[in-house]
């Protein structure tokens, strides 16, 4: 839409790359928080780090993030929610949301459906942003018994693969975290789909929809809304 509007402009390598790591900036902070805020000893302590590392992360990718940056902020921004002082850790029950993706993430769109499960007493889980995107190019893997080529399932394979490297940042903080667990792997993610229904669904957020509510379930999270 940017390139029919002004046929100038032009995506950069430079720009996908920052969309990544805000995509990955989002989805940690977005984790953090809910997974915090249920159980803060100190009301609006949780949302108060929140805003702490969303503007030095804001900043960070007006002015072009490196690796090296991500990496250390990725790090403190788990430091700092691991320690931030908690009562009643996971005794909530856990109420997931996954759906339509622009519903499942705009608080407008779900009519606060996070803010509905905290005021009742529960911890709300919402897989992350980046999946969605993970799922869009898995699809030349995934769909080659509809008609997808080899040479579309291995440019899949290293996009996959380029991205996971992206991303080890994130999941290793996260694994050496107390209170936070790395996402489950789009190829294990896939696994878990298909027990249920063919990998070629792929219309909207298809098989990936099926997947999130299957890892949600697995990872103790038994209760799931769908938008």
């Amino acid at each position: 839409d940017l390139g029919e509007s002004n046929p100038g402009f032009k995506v950069t390598p430079s720009m996908l790359l920052q969309a990544a790591y805000a995509i990955f900036y989002g989805d940690l902070l977005m984790m953090a928080l809910y997974r915090t805020r249920p159980y803060e000893v100190e009301e609006g302590s949780a949302n108060r780090l929140f805003d702490h590392w969303m503007t030095p992360c804001k900043a960070q990718l007006r002015s072009g993030l490196k690796r090296g940056e991500f990496k250390k902020t990725v790090r403190r921004i788990v430091e700092d929610f691991d320690t931030l002082p908690l009562a009643g850790e996971g005794l909530k029950p856990r109420v997931g949301v996954v759906g339509e993706i622009l519903v499942k993430f705009h608080p407008t769109a779900n009519n606060q459906i996070v803010d509905v499960i905290e005021r009742e007493g529960c911890e709300a889980v919402v897989p992350g942003l980046a999946e969605f995107f993970l799922f869009g190019i898995a699809g030349g893997i995934f769909q080659q018994p509809i008609g997808k080529s080899k040479k579309s399932a291995l440019g899949s394979k290293i996009g996959l693969a380029a991205i996971k490297k992206l991303r080890k940042p994130v999941n290793d903080a996260l694994e050496k975290s107390s209170r936070f667990h790395p996402p489950a792997d789009i190829y294990e993610l896939a696994d878990y789909a298909s027990e249920i229904l063919s990998l070629c669904n792929s219309m909207g957020e298809g098989w990936l929809l099926t997947a999130e509510m299957v890892e949600l379930i697995r990872s103790g999270c038994p209760n799931v809304v769908c938008t």
